[in-house]
């Protein structure tokens, strides 16, 4: 959920792409940091609304509601330029969740077909994969190389020590 804005700040590129706007607390730290176009996606219809509201005035910013499989194609097609990747798209609670609860290897597969291959990824919630998510850790790295086998992956703090995985090129 949380990401330190410093993460945020080394890792910046032109695009910034989040799966799960949640309150919009990353949208505005990506704005804060200075991303030049953000771009979040939201299933739930009020947290989308809210969003909605929050940055109306902000012509950076383009906030989708819907599921992160279906929309990310649409993005993709779009980006001309290494992008930074936040994803945190996940079931979580009452209002999270889309139509596959963890949708974090569909994602990578969907920017993985992209043809640029330095994009920075950012994962949200490591310490989930073995328990909620119920899948590897190693299965997420191979997905990452499979985008970039020269890809450097380490650990970023989140809501606990080294719970972002990070790939960057």
């Amino acid at each position: 959920m949380p990401i330190d804005i410093d993460t945020l700040r080394k890792y910046r590129n032109p695009v910034f792409v989040e799966t799960g706007t949640f309150m919009g607390m990353t949208v505005q730290k990506a704005l804060d940091v200075g991303f030049e176009r953000v771009i979040s996606i939201e299933i739930d219809n009020k947290l989308h609304q809210d969003a909605v509201a929050k940055f109306a005035d902000e012509p950076r910013v383009t906030l989708l509601h819907g599921d992160t499989l279906s929309h990310l194609p649409g993005i993709l097609a779009q980006l001309d330029t290494p992008a930074t990747f936040w994803l945190d798209a996940h079931r979580s609670g009452p209002l999270t969740g889309g139509v596959v609860p963890y949708p974090v290897l569909g994602e990578l597969q969907l920017i993985a077909a992209h043809p640029i291959k330095t994009h920075t990824i950012l994962i949200d919630d490591r310490r989930l994969i073995p328990t909620e998510w119920q899948m590897n850790e190693l299965d997420v790295h191979a997905a990452l190389r499979r985008i970039n086998p020269d890809y450097q992956i380490a650990y970023a703090p989140g809501i606990v020590p080294d719970d972002i995985i990070v790939a960057a090129a």
